[in-house]
């Protein structure tokens, strides 16, 4: 049960909602909620959620720490809701989420640590003057058919993207949605997106509706579903394996002299010589070590499940995974690059790792490599929320598979 539910007025300061199975506050239309200075937290579902034509107008409250969204919106277009000055951050799911809300109004609040920062779907909302930033996905995700007035916010250091506009279905009365006056910086992607597919459908539904999943990149015929306009937009990029990501020595480890072309131990593909005689000479001290350097500078894949092909062809198109004649066939011992991507399937996260050669294309998991490519992965084609990033990839002897996170390939076409 939730720790409040109420269906009539409501007025509450300074008060906690924590340690609830379900959400902290459930507002239930035609209710009317007053809620300062409370905060949300440690609740299973959601810290607040307004449903069924309730109001509620939330000041200077904290909502984290929440197992699904901090502030849930739904079914609410016969009433509004306001927040004011609130910190909406680390719950697991959504900062504030809406579905077929509208009369929404947030300012100046501070949305962060959430996988979205805010996430609208059928919705209307004017958001203004609030920072979203460091969410895991987007800053904002403003899905079909929604109408946003978004002014005036900073929204930066997302790791997807800052702002991200769906299809406008045609038909539809309202006018664009407008982004204006923001300032939309160090996103770990694009600033801003617009009309990236015709079918558009939620993005943790991968899984269950491939059929829809037909790219279509700004078509002429889609209709524009935002003016974007009087904005600062700067630093937003991808991650392309820059040099944080080349953790490998460049200096001989016998006579620690700079070389701009090593020679990598074939073992543990961490140490490095200028020669042959330096690597003769360190041999003996290498040999005590190598089998450490190979786990510390590794991921080791112990279980995988192998997985459809349209799971990732869905997401760069056949001709982006293969196959290509030229690849030669994997082999024990021989390092060889491999693309690993996050997938949504059955509404969660997964990681599909498949070679050039199309021979792997195995789901595994694994946090370590998970955060690696939402840092610094780059986003599929179609824009959404899936990334991938390129590893070197070994074949042990056991045929378990090992991935190397000290030195990185370079971004590649497939």
């Amino acid at each position: 049960m939730s720790v409040v539910t109420t269906e009539g007025d409501l007025s509450a300061e300074q008060c906690n909602f924590t340690g609830s199975n379900d959400a902290g506050l459930v507002c239930v239309g035609p209710s009317n909620a007053l809620v300062v200075d409370c905060s949300f937290y440690n609740n299973e579902e959601d810290g607040v959620r307004v449903c069924e034509g309730a109001t509620l107008i939330v000041k200077s409250s904290r909502m984290y720490n929440n197992g699904r969204d901090g502030l849930r919106l739904f079914e609410t277009k016969t009433s509004k809701c306001i927040a004011i000055n609130c910190d909406i951050d680390y719950n697991y799911d959504v900062g504030i989420s809406m579905l077929d809300s509208t009369d929404v109004t947030l300012i100046c609040n501070s949305i962060f640590g959430n996988e979205f920062g805010i996430f609208m779907v059928n919705s209307e909302a004017n958001i203004s003057e609030n920072n979203v930033f460091d969410n895991d996905l987007w800053g904002i995700w403003s899905m079909s058919n929604s109408w946003c007035d978004i002014a005036m916010n900073k929204i930066f250091r997302n790791k997807a993207g800052g702002v991200r506009m769906g299809y406008r279905a045609a038909g539809k009365e309202f006018p664009p949605s407008v982004i204006e006056q923001n300032k939309i910086y160090d996103n770990i992607g694009p600033g801003f997106v617009e009309n990236v597919q015709i079918d558009e459908v939620h993005p943790l539904s991968l899984g269950k509706s491939i059929d829809l999943m037909k790219s279509h990149f700004k078509s002429p015929n889609s209709l524009k579903s935002a003016k974007f306009q009087d904005n600062e937009e700067h630093n937003n990029k991808e991650n392309e394996n820059g040099d944080k990501l080349n953790l490998s020595v460049s200096y001989c480890s016998n006579c620690r002299l700079s070389t701009k072309t090593p020679k990598i131990c074939q073992k543990c593909f961490t140490t490095a010589y200028c020669g042959k005689i330096c690597k003769r000479n360190h041999r003996p001290k290498h040999e005590t070590i190598c089998k450490v350097l190979r786990k510390k500078s590794s991921y080791l894949i112990t279980s995988m499940e192998r997985v459809e092909y349209y799971i990732t062809e869905q997401l760069e198109g056949r001709k982006e995974i293969g196959p290509n004649d030229s690849v030669r066939p994997l082999r024990k011992g021989r390092r060889f690059d491999v693309k690993v991507h996050t997938v949504v399937i059955e509404e969660s996260f997964s990681l599909v790792l498949c070679d050039r050669s199309r021979q792997l294309h195995e789901r595994f998991d694994s946090k370590v490599i998970k955060e690696l490519v939402k840092e610094f992965g780059v986003l599929c084609e179609r824009k959404g929320i899936e990334k991938k990033l390129f590893f070197h990839c070994l074949l042990e002897d056991n045929g378990q598979l090992r991935l190397f996170t000290n030195t990185f390939p370079k971004f590649q076409s497939w």
